[in-house]
């Protein structure tokens, strides 16, 4: 699993052959203590980023625990997935 930030504030998680493969049988994320810290740190650093990056009208908007967070088709991938 890779990280990208772009400058945009927009990110992508990319992910490998294996773990899509682990996706389409299990339809779930796994993780480890030590896989959950990683993957936590970078989620904390895509947060401070994308805050300072975000146009004002989105800073102020919020956040509810129920909604829900949509993914949307890549129009065109600007990370590379084959390096992940």
């Amino acid at each position: 699993m890779k990280f990208v930030q772009h400058e945009d504030a927009s990110a992508e998680i990319l992910f490998s052959d294996e773990e899509v493969e682990i996706f389409k049988e299990t339809k779930k994320l796994v993780l480890s203590p030590e896989a959950l810290r990683t993957f936590t740190n970078h989620l904390v650093n895509f947060v401070a980023k994308a805050n300072f990056n975000l146009p004002d009208e989105l800073q102020k908007t919020e956040t509810f625990e129920n909604d829900e967070v949509f993914v949307e088709k890549p129009k065109s991938l600007k990370g590379d997935a084959d390096k992940v």
